[in-house]
């Protein structure tokens, strides 16, 4: 499914100095990772449970993971005083096939946890004939979306691209920010090929969370418009993932 990275931010009540540790007795490190208070890994070593790491010893180096995304297979990436990324599967899929459509809609979910979603955050969809719709709430309730259009299924040579320039358009791709604060969001994409007169070009579309770009995190991200046939075989490849998606930003902030 998706790597993709979030960025944590402390809420400022709970920072703690580059120079914190783990509680006595408790695992400082896991792998290449310090792991300072309040994080931990076991019973009575963390704050709360949001913070609760896990550490992966199997694996070479040993690689720490925040359990309440255990799920999904993540891997801290980089942890320190104000932030944390890890890797973060989790992928939209719209398929159609003889004008029956099946969704996999993905909620984000942050709502019980010390954590909010970024507002270096957007939504990226990929598609080709494909509206996305967002909905999640922060301080109060939102909704918004884009289209994700090509002109034929050899539109750019067959590459679609989404800039990382925010005002800019893309080929087979839309992207629409989330606001700061955010715990839930919903993302799903429909078909949209009625709208302009003609049958879809290619039979599936994605969309998922990501780090708004910049020159120090990503570049363009790229992707063979030809992968948008390939399905539910395509949703469930990590390989196609992992060398297509962008970063996914989160950030922990004060909810009062």
């Amino acid at each position: 499914m998706l790597p993709q990275h979030f960025l944590f931010l402390l809420l400022p009540l709970l920072q703690f100095s580059s120079g914190s540790i783990a509680k006595p007795g408790c695992l400082d490190r896991c792998g290449n990772f310090s792991i300072p208070f309040p994080f931990g890994e076991g019973p009575g070593c963390y704050l709360a449970p949001s913070f609760e790491v896990l550490c992966n010893t199997s694996a070479k180096p040993p690689t720490p993971r925040l359990n309440i995304f255990r799920d999904f297979g993540n891997e801290i990436l980089e942890l320190k005083s104000s932030q944390i990324r890890i890797k973060y599967p989790n992928l939209a899929l719209t398929d159609y096939v003889n004008s029956t459509q099946t969704q996999y809609i993905v909620t984000y979910d942050l709502s019980n946890t010390q954590f909010t979603y970024s507002n270096d955050n957007w939504v990226t969809a990929v598609g080709c004939d494909d509206t996305l719709t967002v909905t999640g709430r922060a301080n109060r309730s939102f909704a918004g979306g884009c289209v994700a259009y090509c002109l034929s299924r050899n539109d750019s040579g067959g590459i679609a691209s989404c800039p990382d320039d925010r005002d800019a358009l893309g080929i087979g791709c839309c992207r629409t920010p989330i606001p700061r604060g955010t715990n839930n969001l919903v993302i799903k994409t429909n078909d949209a090929s009625s709208i302009w007169g003609r049958q879809r070009l290619y039979r599936s579309s994605f969309s998922f969370v990501g780090e708004k770009g910049n020159s120090t995190t990503q570049s363009m991200f790229l992707y063979r418009l030809n992968d948008l046939d390939k399905s539910t075989s395509l949703y469930f490849n990590n390989s196609w993932a992992a060398k297509n998606t962008s970063t996914i930003v989160v950030r922990l902030e004060d909810r009062g």
